[in-house]
């Protein structure tokens, strides 16, 4: 064996995460148990030959000068030196760019409900991003990488390479692997379903052995399989994602050798109901009602339909056709209405009956647009012909146009959007993956993390099974049970605490679900929904517990104010403890966030006077409502804020940051009041309990009252 050499570096100075090139010799053919060495930490690598490496600055290398050594069995090489940096502040609205090592993404990235990130470049290189753009870990799956990666509830991550369908742990480790043993290649999926199971379909051709569409479950046992797949001509190597939808279906396109062909049709786990001519290249859309929607016509440059469908497949609409040439994916919002790119450049709002609500012109060829969940913005990519650099545009909700970033023009061509755009959850966030079209012997591609919304989409109260809906709850002292009455049409029942103790529900373990919990003289008891059951104590007798995300990191931390002291105690989930002196004794607290920055605000009411520490704006105090009065805080103009509320003797007094006033005569004096966004838009909705029954105001559903609970049954709320 001969002594490894380095002989050249591709830069000097580096961030943490960055991407470094090592060129040399004797490297060997592959990595097996060598390593390279930044400043005495162990880089990361996705790439491993003879004479070049491409490694990755881990976390926890030291800031500063630092020397790059490639250890192998033979030995240890040469050094040389790099400088490791912090990573820059956003620039704008680009919170921040990672640099992968493959020339594009074609597939859409997995957000976790904390912020992580898990992105696949086309080499199969599958990269899991801190929410400010570190980098955790690779894991180097086949190529080609086109499909999207999915994430289950558990944290479990599913990507696909080639014919081969990756499992991982959160650690990066591998949990389990199918491959279709023909080599057929995955088209679709995997996604997972709201049933946990995974859905995915290779083109299996009917040969012997061949996967086709598979059901598997969370373990990595195949459950059902339909064989017979492959692809329209011309359409091979797309990202198509299986889509969910009423009443428990599952919908994605591609051919079948038995004749049924284009969108099909599933239930969950697996069993095919029917299949209806529609493009193979396309991603079906799904809206709130079940209305399924996909491009049915596609002759390319010529003429092109939409297509919709109910859920047994009736076709139900047909919009566009003449005039139009060219379309792409549709998406749907949380109201219903679709988007879609028409004819290349006009990004098109349409309402469900098929009028065309507005139309943005972009410029040269947009993508599909993508809508977040919060139906606040819709963001898409586009490019000119020629050299004129690409963009990616933010659009608001009637059709303004909200944003550019311009990208840029590197390595010898052009950063250009490729991936469909992917919404954090809280629909602040954008990340799109890119394409660098370069004749560089060093092809490399970037994800750009982009700030898409200025205030942060709050997650519903009392949401217990993560489908962004509040969901009906009650506690019924006689038994100390929990009745949950989940938005999937579910009822459970949980006996948890006692009738004595404060009620606390709260995401605690961050998976976009409310969690079962109790406040008892200094103890919480929680029972969440991933991490299981514990306890800790954290306050003591006489505090008022007030749980929020007060670090911003996605989970409830445990808080409480003492009204003895006048002090706030926070035990953040991310920043630790920190006490804070804010009110007095009398005051009721009202924490939440005011400012819109994701985070929980420390808040008091006092005799008709609200004062608030804002995390981001720092302290505000306004005189709203009576000493009488009951706070009732929410955001009830959906624009990511707080808004001061007060209830009094059956009429809502709202001061909303962005709608204004207005008092909504709604309930009775001895009724309690739940408000929560119950239908999912985004917005608190006006709600009472009475003996028993729920009483809604919805913004979006209108009026609605439903059975649920008894008399002497206590509405879960905090």
């Amino acid at each position: 064996m001969h002594a490894q050499t380095i002989n050249s570096l591709s830069a000097q100075t580096l961030t943490r995460a960055g991407r470094l090139k090592i060129t040399g010799a004797d490297f060997g053919a592959t990595q097996g148990g060598s390593m390279v060495r930044v400043g005495g930490a162990t880089a990361l690598i996705s790439s491993w030959s003879d004479s070049s490496i491409i490694a990755y600055i881990a976390e926890n290398t030291p800031l500063g000068a630092a020397s790059v050594q490639v250890v192998t069995p033979a030995g240890s090489s040469n050094q040389l030196q790099l400088s490791i940096t912090q990573r820059p502040p956003a620039d704008g609205r680009v919170k921040w760019r990672f640099q992968a090592d493959a020339p594009y993404f074609q597939g859409r990235p997995a957000i976790g409900p904390d912020g992580s990130v898990y992105a696949l470049d086309v080499s199969g290189h599958l990269y899991a991003l801190t929410p400010d753009g570190g980098l955790r870990w690779i894991f180097s799956g086949r190529f080609p990488a086109v499909q999207s990666v999915s994430r289950g509830a558990d944290g479990t991550i599913y990507f696909a390479g080639g014919n081969t369908i990756y499992a991982l742990n959160n650690d990066g480790s591998l949990k389990w692997q199918i491959a279709d043993p023909t080599g057929a290649q995955v088209e679709a999926g995997p996604n997972v379903g709201p049933d946990g199971n995974i859905y995915a379909v290779t083109e299996d051709l009917n040969v012997s052995g061949g996967l086709g569409a598979i059901t598997i479950s969370p373990g990595g046992q195949i459950l059902h399989q339909r064989t017979g797949y492959n692809h329209a001509y011309g359409s091979a190597y797309y990202n198509r994602e299986i889509v969910f939808g009423q009443p428990n279906q599952f919908y994605f396109s591609l051919n079948n050798l038995d004749g049924n062909s284009g969108l099909q049709f599933f239930q969950l786990g697996g069993i095919f109901r029917t299949a209806k001519p529609a493009g193979n290249r396309y991603t079906p859309a799904v809206a709130p009602g079940g209305t399924v929607y996909i491009v049915t016509v596609d002759l390319e440059n010529s003429y092109a339909e939409l297509g919709a469908f109910d859920a047994n497949g009736n076709r139900v609409g047909t919009f566009f056709g003449n005039g139009t040439r060219a379309l792409t994916n549709p998406d749907v919002g949380a109201d219903g209405t679709i988007y879609i790119t028409r004819n290349d450049s006009l990004v098109t709002a349409l309402n469900p009956n098929g009028t065309q609500r507005w139309q943005f012109t972009g410029a040269g060829f947009l993508g599909s647009p993508t809508v977040n969940a919060q139906n606040s913005v819709i963001a898409v990519g586009g490019y000119e012909i020629g050299t004129a650099p690409a963009a990616v545009y933010g659009i608001g909700s009637a059709g303004q146009s909200l944003w550019t970033v311009t990208l840029p023009i590197e390595n010898g061509g052009r950063v250009t959007p490729l991936a469909r755009p992917k919404f954090s959850p809280d629909g602040a966030t954008v990340y799109v993956g890119m394409s660098l079209s370069s004749s560089s012997p060093d092809a490399y591609t970037y994800l750009y993390a982009i700030r898409a919304a200025d205030t942060v989409a709050r997650r519903a109260r009392y949401d217990f099974d993560g489908d962004g809906r509040a969901d009906l709850a009650v506690f019924r002292p006689s038994n100390a049970t929990w009745y949950l009455n989940l938005s999937a049409h579910s009822i459970t029942a949980t006996q948890f605490g006692l009738a004595t103790d404060t009620r606390v529900p709260a995401d605690y373990d961050g998976d976009g679900r409310a969690d079962i919990a109790v406040f008892r003289d200094g103890s919480w008891f929680l029972l969440r929904s991933t991490a299981g059951f514990e306890s800790m104590q954290f306050g003591q007798s006489g505090d008022v517990p007030q749980p929020g995300d007060y670090d911003g990191d996605g989970k409830a931390d445990l808080a409480v104010f003492r009204p003895a002291n006048g002090t706030w105690y926070v035990q953040g989930s991310q920043a630790g403890f920190v006490a804070i002196p804010f009110g007095q004794s009398g005051d009721r607290a009202v924490a939440d966030d005011y400012d819109g920055d994701g985070k929980t605000d420390v808040a008091v009411y006092r005799g008709g006077t609200w004062y608030v520490q804002q995390s981001r704006d720092g302290f505000t105090s306004a005189q709203f409502g009576i000493g009488t009065d009951l706070p009732v805080t929410g955001d009830y103009d959906g624009d990511g804020k707080a808004d001061l509320a007060v209830f009094r003797a059956g009429t809502w007094y709202l001061q909303r940051s962005r709608d204004g006033f207005v008092a909504v005569p709604f309930g009775t004096d001895s009724d309690s009041p739940v408000p929560a966004d119950y239908d999912g838009d985004g917005q608190t909705d006006v709600t009472v309990f009475r003996d028993g029954v729920w009483y809604l105001q919805r913004s979006q559903g209108g009026f609605t009252s439903l059975q649920f609970g008894q008399s002497g049954d206590v509405a879960v709320s905090f």
